[in-house]
């Protein structure tokens, strides 16, 4: 069994090889990688009680909670989420975290790529229960 746990400042190069990889895969290729911006983000997420970075070997996943502003309910939110393999680990250990923390609802996201495998994660999420409840677009201003 593959291992996981929570990110820590020594696992940062590992972290910035993830995004590196990441963002060569993401609609934002064009733009350069910021290493320093993406260490300022799992920073910021390390020291965030509300917030997680969990990883092995192969990949990492981010993730946040928050109250819902509407109605009295906590909600988590992946932030990001790369692996080569064994995905399913981390969103096991994700999903566990966010229930701790009291989340009753989990929101997911995906990017679009030609080199992307959307459809396949579209399908193995609706495996393990999600639906669509919106889409995301992007214009470049």
């Amino acid at each position: 069994m593959i291992e996981c746990w929570i990110a820590q400042h020594n696992d940062m190069q590992a972290l910035l090889g993830f995004a590196r990889a990441f963002h060569a895969k993401s609609p934002f290729k064009d733009y350069p990688f910021s290493p320093s911006g993406s260490k300022q983000c799992f920073e910021q997420i390390m020291l965030d009680p509300n917030a997680v970075i969990f990883m092995h070997e192969h990949g990492c996943i981010g993730a946040t909670i928050s109250n819902y502003p509407f109605c009295e309910m906590r909600f988590a939110k992946e932030l990001f989420w790369f692996s080569e393999n064994h995905g399913a680990v981390l969103l096991k250990a994700y999903h566990h975290w966010a229930k701790e923390k009291g989340a009753q609802i989990d929101l997911m996201t995906s990017i679009e790529s030609p080199e992307s495998r959307t459809k396949l994660l579209h399908r193995a999420l609706r495996r393990k229960g999600y639906a669509v409840i919106e889409y995301t677009h992007m214009r470049v201003l």
